[in-house]
């Protein structure tokens, strides 16, 4: 017998757009369902399912337990996954900033130093010219 099959031991299928997908980096969590490791699936070529199996141990090393399609219909059963969906489109409400009055608040006219200014920027009397600068012209 020189024939070779390929088996694969599946854990868990996950569907996830494939933007998320594109962001994995090291590190990332994949989230996984808490009976994960009771429902493997022995799977061979093309993704054909051959048996139900359960993750084990064998001398120390990690290995597949082969169970019967009545030992899986005895687990519980899993609970199906959050499908990814987006954000409904956004809808503007009323701003809240329409009931409010265009006049400034009644402290909005003073200047630092409670000086009552008009909105030129004078301040009560303001010299006609400001004093020259040492060594100008002026």
């Amino acid at each position: 017998m020189g024939t070779q099959a390929v088996l694969e031991a599946v854990l868990h299928r996950v569907t996830l757009p494939l933007a998320a997908v594109m962001a994995f980096a090291p590190g990332t969590q994949i989230p996984l369902p808490e009976d994960a490791l009771e429902r493997l699936s022995l799977e061979g070529a093309g993704g054909r399912r051959l048996a139900p199996a359960r993750l084990g141990q064998h001398r120390g090393f990690r290995a597949l337990r082969l169970s019967s399609d009545e030992d899986e219909a005895a687990l519980p059963q899993a609970v199906k996954p959050l499908k990814m969906t987006s954000a409904p489109p956004f809808e503007p409400g009323p701003s809240p900033f329409a009931a409010r009055s265009a006049a400034p608040p009644a402290t909005a006219g003073t200047g630092a130093l409670g000086l009552a200014m008009d909105w030129d920027g004078d301040a009560g009397e303001a010299p006609a010219k400001p004093p020259a600068r040492r060594g100008s012209s002026a």
